[in-house]
């Protein structure tokens, strides 16, 4: 069943939205737009969830090509 055509999309559309919400919590925590004194931890945190649904992404890429 995770070989389906619609489970495959829905997981590159969820790894998509996952990376698009990291991007925002970066982008956030760089201008300090939560105003919040852990604004280096957020940026970490978003950028090793980011950058795990980037590979992923890329992993599907790779594998379709």
């Amino acid at each position: 069943m995770s070989n389906a055509p619609a489970s495959k999309k829905f997981e590159k559309g969820f790894d998509l939205f996952i990376l698009i919400i990291a991007i925002i919590v970066i982008i956030g925590s760089v201008f300090n737009l939560f105003d919040t004194e852990r604004g280096n931890l957020y940026i970490i945190i978003a950028m090793i969830i980011g950058g795990g649904s980037l590979y992923r992404i890329y992993k599907y890429k790779k594998e379709y090509q």
